[in-house]
C-alpha cells in the first residue's frame, strides 16, 4: 500500500530527457538490461537522439524524493494491425506489489496522457495487463514469438 510520501509526475518525454539526473537514474537503476526503453535512454543521454511525438509521456514515483518506479506511454505501429497506445512500466524491487505501478499508470491516465477507458498494448509482462486492468484501460497483451510482436 502507497503512504503519503509517494508522490507522481507526469512529464512528456521532452520534458523528461530534460531532467539529467532523472534520466540518468531511471537508466541506469530502473531498466531491464537490453531493454527497448534503456536502449532509447542511451541514445537520449548520449545526444544521438531527441525524443519526438511518438516518445509520449513518462510517470516517475517517488517516496521521499527517490525514484523508486515508472511507467510510461508511446504511440506505436503494429505491423499487421493498427498504431497502438502502449503501456509499461518499471518499479525498483524492494517496492514491487506496492501498487507502484498502477499509481504511476492512474497518472498517466489523469493527466490524459492515456484516455481512461482506453485501449492499451502491454508487452512480454503479463503482470502490466493487471496494471492496466486496475486502472480501467482495456490491455491487448503482445508476445515476442521469433523476433516479431505477435497477439498473444
Amino acid at each position: 500500500m502507497l503512504t503519503k510520501a509517494f508522490s507522481c509526475s507526469v512529464l512528456p518525454a521532452g520534458e523528461f530527457a530534460a531532467d539529467s539526473h532523472a534520466m540518468h537514474w531511471i537508466h541506469k537503476r530502473l531498466t531491464r538490461d537490453g531493454s527497448d526503453f534503456q536502449m532509447k535512454l542511451l541514445s537520449w543521454i548520449s545526444g544521438r537522439d531527441e525524443p519526438g511525438e511518438d516518445d509520449g509521456h513518462l510517470a516517475i514515483v517517488e517516496d521521499r524524493g527517490e525514484i523508486v518506479g515508472w511507467a510510461r506511454t508511446a504511440a506505436w505501429t503494429h505491423p499487421s494491425t493498427r498504431r497502438w497506445q502502449t503501456l509499461e512500466a518499471f518499479v525498483s524491487e524492494p517496492y514491487r506489489r506496492r501498487g507502484v505501478a498502477s499509481f504511476a499508470a492512474a497518472g498517466l491516465v489523469a493527466s490524459s496522457a492515456l484516455p481512461a477507458c482506453g485501449r492499451v498494448a502491454v508487452f512480454r509482462v503479463r503482470t502490466m495487463e493487471g496494471v492496466a486492468r486496475r486502472i480501467g484501460l482495456l490491455p491487448t497483451f503482445f508476445t515476442l514469438d521469433d523476433g516479431k510482436w505477435v497477439r498473444a
